[in-house]
């Protein structure tokens, strides 16, 4: 199992959804790692960009809800993209509200032919 590099770009199309001004599109996530209680998110849409993939999903605001990482396993008929989320901050008091991020994933093998399959389905 190989580990994706979710990569920042240069400059993101969104805007943070904590950051208090209205979000045209998806909140752009960046991995941060040693999250607390990691879990694996499912998915909603993937879309090939230049060496990798962009992911979509939907999920909670910062800091209840932070991108740990992202996992890719590769076989001969497949790519399993795998996302984790966790807290990182145990006491932080996070409103329920439902946003979409995304995040920028580089792949070490290309994709070719094989099936992108979600890893937490």
């Amino acid at each position: 199992m190989t580990t994706g590099q979710p990569v920042n770009p240069e400059q993101p199309v969104s805007t943070p959804a904590s950051s208090g001004v209205p979000n045209t599109g998806p909140s752009m996530a960046v991995a941060v790692g040693n999250t607390i209680n990691p879990r694996k998110i499912p998915w909603t849409e993937v879309k090939p960009v230049a060496d990798g993939l962009e992911i979509f999903w939907m999920s909670g605001v910062e800091p209840c809800n932070s991108l740990d990482r992202v996992d890719v396993t590769y076989s001969a008929t497949e790519v399993t993209v795998t996302l984790w989320e966790g807290t990182t901050d145990k006491d932080a008091i996070c409103i329920e509200i439902a946003i979409e991020k995304k995040t920028i994933v580089k792949l070490s093998e290309p994709v070719g032919d094989r099936k992108i399959v979600d890893g937490a389905k």
